[in-house]
């Protein structure tokens, strides 16, 4: 769901973002984490009471906190905005099974010690739970990933309670904290968050894998295996204008870079208006008009390039979509919410099965009219797979005219017919001494050396895309790419 976004309107503090200002659904979902963590509490409460004086649960006790539970439910959903409504009956039960499974866990033993170290643990367990959804709460109504610092706070006066109440009795169990928070509180605290969603988005996995995902047939420009392709004759007086002896630059890191989202099938299709209309797609070949944008994109950073939640009104702004179930591709650039939708410069939606190029002329999200996620250094082939199996996307500071598999022209930059075209390729020199890098570099190297890189926009000479992560190594990939220069590259056809 939602949570598994990189918490990220942080990143946004310093500029204006829709992260300002919950949305009526995140408000009414915050209340109602809240409503479930003070019910839990008083439930469980209701059962410390009762082993303290060794007699039977009071049925009125927990009446009363299912009472106000719906109480509170049937007022927000009264209110309207709700993405899910109607829910009180279902949390209840979940509360009771929740309940049902503590009791066992931490029952007395038939001591007085035994009563008075349970009670105890009863309430730090109460106490966590409405904590611990309380840390939800607040992320739901900033749009963000839940903070690791307020969970940890929470888990570190649980630990603190169980091992005092330990110390102080004589414990029917002890030493059992890790096992009721992994086994009892932390699977009930995410079944009522994952019951609780603030949009209509399904799952949503940011920089996610794609392992399995085959990103167009493997004949595509992007797969096509260079490793004998012929060197043209221009090539030294390419490499002479973008530099020869000018460094590879990553243009990608821990929290910078082009990001893409992978989305369900099911996602919901919302329509897009186009400062470029007549070389944007409206739709994909099959399913309804429109691009998947998830309802998370308007109020959390992150998942558009930037980093401002809603796009924010400069830069590049790409938000790619991939949709792995009915293997299409959405992207978008210079992506914008303006409060009553989206707008962008251009868009264009490709089937990853297929090998069509762009109509002539056509630009896509792209200035060369290719798609962008294929091209991006990503940390799940690097790290997970540790290979990548195509080109790169890069970048000049001027380009003039476009040649295969690029579609479109964006002239740009001095040096008139010194610049090199959109849609060029180049690849790394089989002489490049891959062992002596890194082994994160090692893999891009030798991707480099294999498949090449496609010159797809108008930018840094030698900047190499990719998607951000935290995994990322800054200062190494950037002073290890420093030693790969132009002079190492060389033109193919």
């Amino acid at each position: 769901m939602w949570s598994a976004l990189l918490p990220a309107c942080a990143a946004a503090a310093l500029v204006a973002s829709p992260c300002d200002a919950a949305t009526v659904a995140q408000r009414c979902a915050a209340a109602k984490l809240k409503a479930v963590a003070t019910a839990t509490q008083g439930v469980l409460g209701c059962r410390a009471a009762a082993v303290n004086r060794n007699v039977a649960v009071d049925p009125a006790c927990v009446d009363k906190q299912h009472a106000k539970l719906g109480s509170t439910f049937t007022k927000l959903d009264a209110k309207g905005g709700c993405v899910t409504t109607a829910d009180a009956p279902a949390l209840s039960s979940r509360l009771d099974a929740f309940d049902g499974d503590v009791a066992p866990a931490l029952a007395p033993g038939g001591t007085d010690d035994g009563r008075r170290c349970s009670a105890a643990k009863l309430k730090a367990t109460a106490k966590k739970t409405k904590d611990k959804l309380g840390c939800h709460a607040k992320a739901v109504a900033k749009g963000v990933g839940v903070d690791a610092t307020c969970v940890g706070k929470v888990e570190g006066k649980f630990a603190g309670a169980f091992a005092t109440a330990d110390q102080r009795f004589a414990c029917a169990t002890e030493g059992d904290a890790a096992t009721v928070e992994t086994t009892l509180v932390d699977p009930f605290v995410d079944d009522v968050a994952d019951a609780l969603p603030w949009n209509s988005d399904g799952t949503i996995l940011l920089n996610g894998s794609l392992a399995g995902v085959q990103v167009f047939p493997s004949d595509n420009w992007w797969n096509r295996d260079v490793t004998t392709a012929t060197v043209t004759a221009s090539s030294d007086a390419i490499i002479d204008y973008i530099g020869r002896s000018t460094g590879v630059h990553p243009d990608f890191g821990t929290t910078f870079g082009i990001p893409y989202v992978v989305i369900e099938g099911t996602q919901p299709r919302l329509p897009v208006s186009f400062l470029y209309a007549d070389e944007s797609d409206t739709a994909a070949p099959t399913g309804p008009p429109g691009y998947p944008i998830p309802e998370a994109a308007k109020t959390t950073a992150g998942m558009i390039e930037g980093g401002v939640a809603g796009g924010g009104t400069s830069g590049d702004r790409h938000l790619l979509l991939v949709d792995p179930e009915n293997l299409l591709l959405f992207e978008l650039y210079a992506t914008h919410w303006t409060g009553n939708g989206w707008n962008a410069g251009s868009g264009a939606i490709f089937d990853l099965t297929s090998n069509a190029r762009r109509p002539e002329g056509w630009t896509s999200a792209d200035a060369a009219g290719l798609a962008i996620l294929p091209g991006l250094v990503r940390a799940d082939e690097v790290f997970d797979a540790g290979v990548i199996q195509h080109a790169l996307r890069f970048t000049v500071r001027g380009t003039q005219g476009y040649v295969y598999p690029a579609s479109h022209d964006a002239t740009h930059g001095s040096g008139g017919d010194a610049r090199p075209p959109l849609g060029l390729r180049v690849r790394l020199k089989s002489t490049v001494d891959v062992p002596s890098f890194a082994p994160p570099v090692q893999v891009i190297l030798r991707a480099m050396q294999r498949y090449g890189m496609i010159l797809a926009d108008n930018g840094s000479d030698w900047f190499v895309s990719g998607a951000p992560d935290p995994r990322w190594d800054d200062e190494l990939m950037h002073d290890e790419l420093l030693r790969v220069t132009g002079e190492d590259f060389e033109v193919i056809q």
